[in-house]
């Protein structure tokens, strides 16, 4: 599959190279009860914030989704104020639950509270843009209009982004709720943790992402690959081939896990016994180790054994990716949000990428375009008309920095990538957790479950 690695770097260095492990996000779940079907735990939310959380989904798909707005429009201030009483909502179920975990020695509570919350907001946005779709439709057969129909064909095309959009904007309330001082002091105070659950998990930019390969999160936060198994810009292949890298440059730089963190990993992974998967967890998913190993500094005198080290791991980066003509792919995919704008959106980021590395020719690209720019015609007013010249010159640009590229932007790719491993990771626990609860809605399943004193309720 890959190049065999011919070239050995003999010099190796007297001093180790600490990295610091990925700690697994302790998630305990165990000591709860199951609920009335004896697989998970029973939860009940304060049936205010729920409405809320539904109406205010509703609102935003509704407010997102009309032709006369773009996507970039910031939300009307009618929207700004559900967004606030949510976010106050939010606020004060928190704080209760911080408190009661506090008198009651549980802290785990205020990770269940947590988890609940981020499935309810998913479950609820996607409800309601089916919602929202079936109340257009139905507003459509009343009187055929025009607008309306437009406004349906367009919701039909664009929905995976609007779901994205809406989730994310809601999500980031709840982020900045719990990551304000009071709620942070308040946990310190009362819970001797500033932080209940990582940031990096409760936050994780793929958890509004309608999956791990959605175009607009990975040229966002991480770095476009091809969700095509076969393909060489695959995660799949990607990761085997990082992997190497990184046991080379492991062995010859001599990284080691720094003694005094490697007590710092979670005993255990425990929300419920027998659900979660085996994942596992290296100083190979931490962002800051590749930082650390990677980024040279832009200006020193001092020749250190550190900085050896590193010149060393960037040598034999881009000698690997090199070998596996990896190297003009990774120029091209930090090229293609940038032309994806240009365009209007009118190709694929995929489609892009694969045109700058030779994969598509240009006269392709050139009909493609055509054909896409009849489609849809409508464009803003004043906007210059779309050649193929942007790409020429970005094919030769490319071109250009493939025969010496800068460390830099190897080095942003390979933090970029182990960022987005550690995220999917991250991705498939928090989604395990989410899995262990029932949220009740149902007054009868409500009643049942507390009387026989298996709901857990956050009011």
């Amino acid at each position: 599959m890959f190049n065999i690695f011919k070239k050995k770097f003999s010099t190796v260095p007297q001093t180790p190279f600490l990295v610091q492990p990925l700690s697994c996000p302790s998630i305990n779940f165990d000591q709860f009860i199951q609920g009335i079907d004896n697989l998970h735990i029973d939860v009940y939310i304060n049936p205010h914030f729920t409405e809320l959380c539904t109406q205010l989904s509703y609102d935003l798909l509704d407010e997102r989704s009309s032709t006369r707005r773009r996507a970039t429009d910031k939300v009307s201030e009618q929207r700004r104020i559900k967004l606030n009483n949510f976010n106050e909502a939010y606020n004060s179920l928190l704080t209760a639950t911080i408190h009661h975990a506090h008198e009651t020695k549980q802290i785990y509570s205020v990770q269940l509270l947590q988890i609940a919350v981020i499935k309810l907001l998913l479950n609820t946005v996607r409800t309601q843009l089916l919602q929202l779709l079936h109340d257009l439709r139905a507003e459509n057969l009343k009187g055929h209009d025009l607008r309306l129909s437009e406004r349906i064909r367009w919701f039909n095309q664009q929905k995976t982004h609007l779901l994205y959009r809406v989730t994310n904007d809601i999500i980031k309330e709840i982020q900045w709720v719990e990551e304000s001082f009071n709620i942070k002091s308040l946990r310190e105070s009362l819970l001797g943790t500033t932080w209940t659950l990582a940031k990096s998990l409760l936050f994780n930019p793929l958890l509004p992402s309608p999956d791990i390969y959605y175009h607009e999160v990975l040229m966002r936060y991480y770095v476009l690959i091809s969700n095509k198994p076969e393909s060489r810009f695959s995660f799949h292949y990607l990761k085997e081939l990082i992997n190497q890298i990184l046991d080379e440059i492991a062995s010859t730089c001599q990284v080691k896990i720094d003694p005094s963190l490697k007590n710092n990993k979670a005993e255990n992974l425990f929300i419920n016994k027998g659900r979660v998967t085996e994942l596992d967890f290296s100083w190979k998913d931490v962002p800051e180790n590749m930082e650390l190993l990677f980024n040279l500094p832009q200006k020193t005198k001092q020749f250190t054994a550190k900085l050896k080290i590193q010149r060393q791991a960037n040598k034999i980066l881009e000698q690997r990716l090199r070998q596996n003509q990896a190297i003009c792919p990774i120029l091209a995919i930090y090229e293609t949000p940038r032309l994806y704008e240009h365009y209007t959106k009118l190709l694929t980021p995929e489609f892009i990428s694969q045109a700058l590395c030779d994969e598509i020719k240009l006269t392709k690209v050139k009909q493609e375009l055509e054909t896409q720019l009849r489609l849809r015609t409508l464009r803003r007013k004043g906007d210059k008309p779309l050649t193929i010249k942007e790409f020429k010159n970005t094919k030769t640009h490319i071109a250009r920095l493939a025969r010496h590229p800068e460390p830099q932007i190897l080095s942003r790719f390979i933090i970029d990538f182990i960022r987005y491993q550690r995220d999917v990771k991250y991705l498939h626990l928090i989604e395990e957790a989410m899995e262990a609860i029932n949220i009740l809605t149902d007054e009868t399943e409500i009643q049942l479950s507390e009387s026989k004193q298996l709901l857990y309720k956050f009011l």
